[in-house]
């Protein structure tokens, strides 16, 4: 058996992968181990750079009609437990409008519903295969390391898969990176996270994150009137919470929003709700002779800005789009994914300490950090300098790193720093030079 790019992993980021690759023409086949829809829980947040991509692949219109459409964000300090209105809170609102139409919103739309509409797009095109169950037991390489064949494992035979190129885009565990034998930098974290969805209270009409002190509550409203919810809890306040019985987890939830009585309660097992355990990891390289890897089989990040689904569809579009040239441009083919790893390793690794640094605002407390973490969001929510930088950092548009300055403004020992003009927004967006450089003569593709 034979095809041009073979991939193992069939979630988001192989699903977005071979439907991108399929449209053009290659020839794809997917393996994925599992049989239906994953158990545990994963990204529901779409940024922008993600709507762009997915817009490029005409699935944007029919995704928005189906998902819950986030303009702003608001990050809610709550000076104690019991004063969730007035006086009692302080508020920091983040606004996607900053970054200009057209994607100036987010989408939060179910994981498994994605995946279902980019399977249903990639199995329309001839020359797209799906091998479900499908599991990747290795790779066969000759003398010089290049990966020659894929063995997987059906239910009725097992296969040899001979390609030009191979993805592992499996997740976490990743047959395809341990043939790599790539380094990975790891890091844990001192909390864990409670994650469930259930009918959304009246009172939500947007986007919210609840903290006080080291508490910590994510609300993200979903379509059909439900909510997801991510619950911060230190790892030894598990098993008492548990063995306290579900009335322990209603109140933590009501104490920091109130309004979810009522709708907290309609959570009846604690089967319902998942235990996350987050930590990063990164490789050293994300691409070896002809084999290359993608979302969490190349990084894992922390999921407290709600980036890990969206750098799989980036990656997947970055590699996708190289893929595409190199066959349109019949180039050679040796050594030419190196220009994809240039492309996203720092990306990712700008998008990993982002999200780093967000989980040690409200992870980690001292005397003073209820004060001072809203004073920081107010002040980047205040600043238009501040506030596109910020938004224009998460939606993944550009990448525009903080300046000492910056975090001086961000503490109010300096001024609001100046207002930007639409060309100075501009100049930091991503331009499709930065994202596929190839595209305007650059040469490292034999490198």
């Amino acid at each position: 058996m034979r095809c041009q790019v073979f991939i193992s992993g069939g979630g988001i980021a192989g699903l977005t992968l071979g439907l991108l690759l399929s449209r053009h023409g290659i020839n794809v086949i997917v393996a994925e181990k599992k049989r239906g829809e994953g158990l545990m829980y994963k990204g529901e947040l779409l940024q922008p750079k993600s709507l762009q991509i997915l817009d490029q692949l005409d699935t944007l219109r029919p995704l928005e009609q189906t998902s819950f459409k986030v303009r702003t964000m608001r990050l809610k300090e709550l000076t104690d437990l019991h004063s969730l209105s007035g006086a009692g809170s302080r508020d920091a609102v983040m606004d996607y409008g900053v970054l200009e139409p057209p994607y100036d919103f987010a989408l939060m739309h179910p994981h498994e519903k994605l995946k279902g509409l980019l399977m249903e797009e990639a199995l329309q095109c001839p020359c797209f295969t799906m091998l479900q169950p499908g599991h990747v037991t290795g790779l066969e390489h000759d003398d010089s390391g290049r990966a020659e064949a894929a063995i997987v494992k059906t239910p009725d035979e097992e296969l040899r898969i001979e390609a030009d190129f191979f993805v592992g885009a499996e997740g976490r565990i990743s047959p395809v990176r341990e043939t790599m034998n790539v380094s990975m930098n790891r890091t844990e974290y001192n909390h864990h996270f409670l994650t469930v969805s259930f009918r959304k209270p009246a009172e939500l009409t947007e986007a919210t994150i609840l903290s006080h002190d080291s508490r910590f509550l994510g609300l993200f409203p979903l379509p059909d009137n439900r909510v997801r919810t991510v619950y911060l809890i230190r790892p030894e306040e598990y098993k008492p919470m548990r063995s306290g019985g579900l009335d322990s987890f209603y109140q933590a939830y009501r104490e920091l929003y109130p309004p979810m009585e009522g709708c907290v309660e309609e959570i009846e097992s604690w089967k319902e709700i998942q235990l996350m355990i987050p930590f990063r990891h990164q490789a050293s390289q994300f691409v070896q002779h002809n084999i290359a890897i993608i979302g969490d089989a190349a990084h894992n990040v922390h999921p407290m800005a709600g980036e890990g689904m969206n750098m799989a569809i980036q990656d997947a579009d970055i590699l996708g789009q190289l893929l595409v040239y190199l066959y349109k441009e019949r180039l050679p083919l040796d050594n030419a994914l190196y220009a994809y790893d240039s492309v996203r390793r720092p990306r990712a690794e700008f998008i990993a300490n982002l999200s780093h640094l967000s989980a040690l605002a409200y992870s980690y407390t001292f005397p003073g950090m209820s004060s001072i973490r809203p004073r920081i969001l107010q002040s980047i929510a205040k600043s238009p300098y501040l506030h596109y930088k910020y938004m224009l950092n998460i939606s993944g548009l550009g990448m525009w790193p903080d300046t000492l300055a910056d975090r001086f403004t961000q503490l109010g020992i300096w001024p609001k720093r100046r207002t930007l003009s639409s060309q100075e927004k501009l100049r930091h967006r991503f331009s499709s030079e930065e994202d596929y450089p190839w595209l305007t003569g650059y040469k490292p593709l034999a490198e």
